[in-house]
């Protein structure tokens, strides 16, 4: 915006000699933006002094005159180093609350600070509106309840690099409130390391507090749920604890939401390989992932080229039910950049892959029953032969469904192999997530099954269309018009031939080129005898002629001294 600012941008200098940063910003009802942080400052000695810090600029960006001294407020809290704004809140009247950690020795502390609208510290809050406490820890975030009482969450961590999630609740004044928890606090401990990220209030007044619970330097979504007084919610996780498991490759919870339902969202990271990528996490109310959220409780969103990592840091819930989460990106070389990706809110689409139907030697007609939940979704089939990992896709283009009816999809799979099983799955692609149905499977015919199928309307070897059976009452069964060739709906000439050489008797026959590749047996046999024996001895065979359906083969039978011969042909099924 190149009316805010300067080009877009507002500095507020607190230093002459070294650093100043804002970690929290608020926009008041008026349009003014306060921004909090801290400044960090070297004294005569170069030892490093932190100071807590505000700023608030009029909607154009200026500063406002109006606030501390020129728009700016330094807060040193006496008796304590290292301060820092991390969480800032408008009250109704006016006032700012702001959640700060202080330090004291070598440890941290919650710190809670109301200033009134001017700047100027409240005087009826705490001590001169600072309230120290003694609860070691850094807190995190801070939530105004609806009564006016103040929760600040955190963790405990310590230089010992131990910690566990922490809420502390004050009253209005500043006061801890004793009767939550113990003393005012509760604690979740999920291992050595449990830093924490942020914090949502029900309506119902429960609370949830997310971090991660780290374990071999991996960052695992941790969070729990306390009740109004500060006893474990007995309804989420186990004992008001929950680390939902969302899979291995998710990773760093930061901000957590609660959905109108009671579900919980949750800004997080998805890492692949050494890519990392910006993500949501659906949850239920107990905690566990929710499976009608994206594909199993995850959302992914759109990671950078190889090596990238992208870090989900704040995340925010529009009017339509779209949520977006910014943070930052770095490469491989370190480069830090801003980022903002918006999920969309569309319903995970339902799909469920059908058996297949019309399944030929070559071909099968793939099905699937896809309800695209009152969006737009894309589907494609995929496929992959028996034995194999790898899926193939199996359209040229998807399919989009739509509308909140189920709808059956369908789409002819060519070119594949006779008699060989192959595994096949539909997938829906729409803005909310990428779903896959169900795996069945299908084995192509035999050339064999494909003809009885064609002619009898079943591939099975049984009623009409059996081997054995002579359907048009010829002479000819079954397996021998498929071998030959001939049309077993309609009565058949034998197509042979016979004639009388001075090598020997010829005998001229087709034989149907997918017999052969099926490896149907042909024999020639002759005997002088039609009641036998029978013999196939002395036969030689050879292929006269060939086309793309039969070859005609001419077998030689050595006649020698005989005066004649009968000659039959034998097909069998190996």
């Amino acid at each position: 915006d190149q009316e805010f600012g300067t080009g877009g941008r507002v500095i507020a200098d607190f230093s002459t000699n070294y650093y100043d940063g804002a970690s929290c910003v608020v926009i008041q009802p008026d349009g003014k933006i306060l921004a909090a942080g801290a400044r960090l400052s070297l004294d005569d000695q170069s030892i490093s002094i932190n100071n807590i810090v505000l700023a608030r600029f009029h909607p154009d960006g200026s500063p406002d005159s109006s606030f501390g001294e020129a728009g700016r407020v330094v807060t040193d809290i006496p008796g304590r180093v290292n301060e820092s704004a991390e969480d800032v809140i408008l009250q109704k009247d006016g006032k700012i609350l702001l959640a700060a950690g202080s330090g004291a020795g070598s440890n941290q502390f919650f710190t809670l600070l109301r200033y009134q609208p001017d700047g100027t510290l409240d005087s009826t809050f705490g001590n001169k509106g600072i309230r120290t406490t003694l609860f070691e820890g850094n807190p995190t975030s801070m939530i105004l309840q609806p009564d006016g009482k103040i929760l600040l969450g955190g963790d405990t961590m310590q230089v010992n690099e131990s910690c566990d999630l922490a809420v502390v609740r004050f009253l209005p004044d500043g006061k801890t409130d004793t009767a939550f928890g113990i003393k005012g606090r509760v604690l979740a401990d999920f291992g050595r390391f449990d830093p924490a990220s942020s914090m949502a209030l029900a309506d119902d007044g429960r609370i949830v507090m997310a971090g991660n619970h780290v374990e071999n330097f991996v960052y695992r979504p941790a969070l729990a749920c306390w009740l109004p007084d500060g006893s474990p919610d007995p309804d989420f996780g186990e004992n008001g604890r929950m680390s939902p498991d969302l899979g291995d490759a998710v990773q760093n919870a930061q901000t957590v939401l609660l959905r109108a339902d009671g579900g919980i969202m949750l800004a997080v990271s998805a890492v692949s390989g050494n890519t990392a990528y910006p993500a949501l996490a659906g949850l239920l109310r107990n905690g566990a992932p929710d499976p009608s959220f994206g594909v199993g409780g995850l959302l992914k969103g759109i990671g950078g080229e190889e090596g990238y990592s992208f870090s989900s840091g704040l995340m925010a819930g529009q009017a339509d039910g779209r949520m977006v989460v910014a943070g930052f990106s770095s490469s491989r070389t370190y480069q830090h950049d801003f980022f903002v990706a918006r999920f969309s809110n569309a319903p995970r689409p339902g799909v469920v892959t059908l058996n297949a139907s019309d399944v030929t030697a070559g071909s099968a007609m793939l099905r699937a029953a896809v309800n695209a939940g009152g969006g737009g979704t894309l589907v494609t089939f995929e496929y992959r032969e028996e034995g194999e990992t790898d899926f193939h896709n199996a359209m040229a283009s998807p399919v989009m469904v739509t509308g909140t009816d189920e709808t059956t999809v369908e789409a002819t799979l060519s070119g594949l192999k006779r008699n060989t099983v192959y595994h096949y799955r539909a997938k829906g692609v729409n803005e909310a997530a990428a779903v896959t149905g169900n795996e069945p499977f299908f084995r192509t015919l035999t050339w064999l099954e494909a003809w009885r199928r064609t002619y009898f309307g079943s591939s099975r070897n049984s009623g009409d269309g059996a081997d054995t059976q002579d359907f048009d009452h010829d002479g000819l069964v079954n397996l021998m018009e498929w071998s030959l060739g001939t049309n077993p709906g309609e009565s058949s000439i034998p197509p042979y031939h016979l004639s009388l050489t001075d090598a020997g008797l010829e005998f001229i026959h087709p034989r149907r080129l997918q017999a052969l590749e099926e490896g149907i047996l042909f024999t020639v046999e002759w005997s002088q005898d039609p009641a036998g024996p029978w013999t196939s001895a002395g036969v030689a065979d050879s292929v006269i002629a060939s086309d793309t359906v039969v070859q005609n083969v001419k077998s030689l039978i050595p006649m020698r001294d005989m005066d004649h011969c009968f000659v039959r042909l034998k097909v069998a099924v190996p």
